[in-house]
């Protein structure tokens, strides 16, 4: 029996943090997904939990990703956005995928504290590209040129898009052969 591949089983997950300190925290959080051979995504800013130490917040960071703390200030609550990733991830059965997996695994911890929850481990990005080229080196090299060649927007929902994007691109070309 040969190995079957459903790329429909994966979601990509970024996230947007405060900073790159081991106290920081997610500010946005992006999803997208396969769904008969079409991207789809969805996202949202997080408002902080009030135990959640300002002192992590990097201007440098907010210089890159362009998110304010004001913003922040009217984005949904953590609880609110940590319910939502769970529906949306992990009662659906989706195996998560990140380009950058202990950041974003940390952070996906994180939100989910904030409404008693808990994530699962997320995947890696270049595993996945693998099996889902199914090997073909061709394949795999179209879906790693197609993401080097988009422009990284620094927001959680069009990151994960793009990595999406590539994977789908890398898997027309494994399934032209």
């Amino acid at each position: 029996m040969a190995f079957k591949f459903d790329i429909e089983t994966f979601v990509f997950v970024d996230f947007e943090a405060s900073s790159l300190d081991a106290e920081s925290w997610p500010i946005e959080v992006g999803l997208a997904w396969i769904a008969e051979g079409r991207v789809h995504s969805w996202s949202s800013l997080i408002r902080p939990q009030n135990d959640w130490k300002w002192s992590a917040w990097s201007e440098e960071s907010a210089k890159i990703h362009g998110i304010t703390r004001s913003e922040l200030d009217t984005a949904p609550p953590a609880g609110d956005i940590a319910r939502e990733y769970i529906q949306r991830v992990d009662h659906i059965g989706k195996k998560a995928v990140s380009d950058a997996p202990e950041w974003d695994h940390a952070w996906a911890q994180k939100l989910l504290e904030a409404a008693n929850g808990y994530g699962r481990q997320l995947l890696n990005f270049d595993h996945l590209v693998r099996s889902a080229c199914r090997g073909n080196v061709e394949a795999i090299n179209h879906t790693f040129a197609h993401l080097e060649a988009t422009p990284i927007p620094h927001r959680a929902e069009p990151d994960a898009e793009r990595m999406a994007t590539a994977v789908l691109q890398g898997m027309r070309v494994a399934n032209a052969d």
